[in-house]
């Protein structure tokens, strides 16, 4: 079966093998049994005599790797009978390519051309469209003015309720450009002049001028949330009543708890779901109502207080000056305001931050890391009188009160603090809220060349309209 051990040897490199007669594995030549099976091998041979290295072939080797000269290692190894095996040189067989045979390429003949249609002749001229007729009146009765400014309001209420600032800005635009074409123009008049001595009995009513359009409110700024619902809590309660009422964290609770003055608490969409944690807050003993985001916009927008005369009236106006104080050139002169039925005072400190924008690298500028300029960062000290039917803001810097007797001079700040003693004082029925710092980071805008402007007025905008709610 299996072929003597004299045939069967062959070399592989140096070192003569034969197979097993058992599991045909290669096994050296001169081994007596197999290394894979144990079977004993039929033919085994001398076993070739063993190589001795040369007793310095760490100094050698070390030498070699030096640098240095390595004939010595080699002529060491080689008295030893220790010789390296050549690579063996693979040479790439030759691949001929093969012959390609291409078909020889008829060019495609060309049909002949059909002869040219004849020319028909050009259509006829479309007769001209009638003139169009004039849109009549509106069927309310109202004129061309008057429906733009209902048009005007209407999208000052959808901002409101949407936060759409630019496009009512676009619309705005649009609707004053309208108005100069609802004006009446020379040939215009003369037609109605014809109307009018046509029909003699026919009375002519001059709508309203853009300048006496109806005063649009200031819109109420509130954070950008987009849930419905708040549970505010109120009072002054102690961290761990908080989180076992309210099922929060011990480090929340804590926060909650620092804060004074009516804070929300939790935001939802659902309100059954607020108020059933509002039930288990009022048993742990907790001063908590769910109040909808949607009241707080109903709440009658912000006055500005301009001037505190020396007699002690109130100059107003209803323009949000605070969100961009304007040049003292600009200024509003403001219309009386009463000071009657004063029920709530809430203080606060708002922070404003504006950053500017990257500025474009000149061509030899060297390039920057930094991707935005610098930040300016001011506070603002500010109250809240709230009346019956107003509430009246009193911001530091925008607020004149040379003629109050609480004005100190040089330091605006101090003039509004000593203002609000002297409110609390009197007014000593109206409830006093403690002051809050609102931070910028709620509220982040971008503008178009890139500048970042922050501002903490929506936070005390929630603020006073939630004390407002608790105070009934």
């Amino acid at each position: 079966m299996y072929q003597s051990a004299a045939r069967s040897t062959r070399i592989h490199g140096r070192v003569s093998t034969a197979p097993c007669p058992r599991c045909a594995r290669a096994n050296a030549a001169h081994r007596t049994t197999c290394l894979y099976c144990g079977a004993v091998m039929p033919a085994p041979v001398a076993p070739p005599p063993p190589k001795v290295v040369p007793a310095n072939i760490d100094a050698l080797v070390r030498d070699a790797m030096r640098g240095g000269d390595v004939g010595k290692l080699r002529a060491a190894l080689k008295a030893q009978g220790i010789e390296a095996t050549p690579r063996p040189v693979v040479t790439p067989p030759v691949v001929t390519p093969p012959v390609v045979t291409r078909p020889a390429v008829t060019p495609p003949v060309a049909p002949p051309r059909a002869p040219a249609p004849a020319l028909s002749p050009p259509p006829a001229p479309r007769p001209a469209p009638p003139p169009a007729a004039t849109s009549p009146a509106p069927p309310s009765g109202r004129s061309r003015s008057e429906v733009l400014d209902a048009l005007v309001l209407a999208a000052e209420r959808t901002r409101v309720a949407l936060d759409l600032g630019a496009a009512l800005d676009a619309l705005a635009l649009v609707v004053a450009e309208a108005r100069t074409f609802a004006e009446p123009t020379p040939g215009a008049a003369h037609t109605a002049a014809a109307h009018t001595a046509a029909a003699p009995t026919a009375t002519l009513t001059a709508g309203p001028t853009p300048d006496a359009a109806p005063a649009v409110p200031a819109p109420v700024e509130l954070p950008p949330f987009r849930f419905a619902w708040m549970l505010v809590v109120s009072g002054v309660p102690a961290a761990h009543e908080v989180a076992a009422g309210l099922g929060l964290d011990l480090v929340t609770a804590r926060q909650l708890a620092y804060l004074a003055g009516p804070r929300v608490a939790a935001r939802s969409d659902d309100a059954a779901l607020l108020e059933s944690r509002a039930g288990r807050a009022r048993e742990a003993g907790l001063d908590v109502r769910v109040c909808a985001r949607a009241a707080l916009a109903e709440l009658p927008p912000a006055e500005t207080l301009l001037t505190v005369e020396p007699d002690g009236r109130w100059l107003t106006c209803a323009s949000p000056v605070w969100r961009d104080p304007p040049e003292p050139s600009t200024r509003p002169a403001g219309t009386p305001a009463p000071t009657d039925g004063v029920f709530l005072l809430v203080s606060g400190e708002v922070e404003v931050r504006d950053q500017r924008g990257p500025r474009d690298p000149g061509r030899w500028a060297r390039s920057r890391l930094t991707v935005a300029g610098p930040v300016a960062e001011r506070r603002v000290l500010v109250v809240d009188v709230h009346l019956p039917d107003r509430i009246v803001r009193v911001v530091e810097g925008i607020v004149d009160l040379r003629g109050d007797p609480s004005h100190v001079d040089g330091s605006g700040r101090r003039t509004l603090a000593a203002w609000l003693d002297a409110a609390i004082t009197r007014w000593p029925d109206a409830r006093v809220e403690p002051r809050r710092t609102c931070a910028a980071g709620a509220a982040t805008k971008l503008s178009e060349d890139g500048r970042q402007s922050g501002s903490g007025w929506p936070l005390f905008e929630e603020y006073s309209r939630l004390a407002r709610l608790n105070a009934g």
